[in-house]
């Protein structure tokens, strides 16, 4: 109920928003339409009438609130702060695009170097065959195949290296810099030494340490050995104490069983 009213004005607003739309569309269709159906007889309704002045209603209604907006002056927020970047947009596009459009100023003052390479209009250029006419001249082999056209321009080029001879008002300098550069070598060559020798170091250490790993693992697999077979000797012999035992106990009984057959036997006698 707080939200009825708000909720209900926006949608008519929607609702006349598409009934504009659908006005524009329709009247889009009657331009594109031309005078196909000018000799036709059109009606209109009532209803239509009056939805058109619904339209024509909303559409001065909007129209009075803009300009009562207007009157006002301006709001702060950042409605009108979007507002007043969008117009200042548009206006640096305007400027921008008018500066383009209009000519340019004439340059007051000496007027440089002309740098546009321009073709002369007697200009032709060669062909292969007479490249390679003048690079036979020069004491070059070309190879043309059989439309008269350079296999390889490759051929063209100059033997050897493009390379300067030394600046020799500055022989000082340069034979400081050989120095130099000799003794960073060297310097890079003892420090490669000292790096081989400490990684050969290293490899020796890590050598030496599984080499112990190593015998310490023999150590404890003859350990765990030795221990298995005592324990196996003591089992054997618990077991062989325990048969004696028997033994024993059994002749005891025996030797307990005849005396009592060779007493029973003498009272009998008797």
């Amino acid at each position: 109920p707080k939200y009825i009213a708000s909720l209900l004005e926006s949608a008519a607003t929607r609702r006349l928003d598409h009934l504009r739309a659908e006005e524009k569309m329709i009247q889009r269709e009657r331009e594109a339409e031309g005078d196909e159906f000018a000799e036709k007889e059109s009606f209109v309704t009532q209803a239509y009438k009056d939805q058109v002045a619904e339209l024509r209603r909303a559409e001065e209604e909007e129209k009075r609130l803009e300009a009562e907006k207007k009157k006002k002056g301006p709001t702060m927020g950042m409605a009108r702060f979007y507002q007043e970047l969008l117009q200042r947009s548009e206006a640096q596009h305007q400027a921008t695009v008018e500066a383009t459009t209009h000519d340019p100023k004439p340059v007051i003052g000496p007027a440089g170097p002309n740098l546009t390479i321009t073709k002369p209009p007697d200009f032709k250029p060669k062909s292969d065959l007479e490249i390679a006419r003048e690079a036979e001249a020069q004491g070059k082999t070309v190879e043309l195949n059989d439309d008269n056209q350079i296999v390889d321009k490759r051929e063209l080029l100059s033997a050897g290296l493009n390379l300067s001879l030394p600046n020799t008002r500055n022989l000082g300098g340069l034979r400081k810099s050989r120095e130099t550069a000799k003794s960073e070598e060297e310097v890079q060559a003892h420090r490669a030494v000292g790096t081989a020798a400490s990684l050969k170091e290293i490899n020796q250490r890590r050598q030496r340490e599984i080499e112990k790993q190593l015998e310490e693992e023999r150590e404890r697999r003859a350990a765990e050995k030795e221990r298995a077979d005592r324990e196996e000797k003591e089992r054997v012999v618990a077991k062989r104490n325990n048969q004696e035992e028997i033994e024993d106990a059994k002749a005891r009984y025996l030797a307990r069983k005849r005396q009592r057959l060779e007493k029973t036997a003498t009272t009998g006698a008797e």
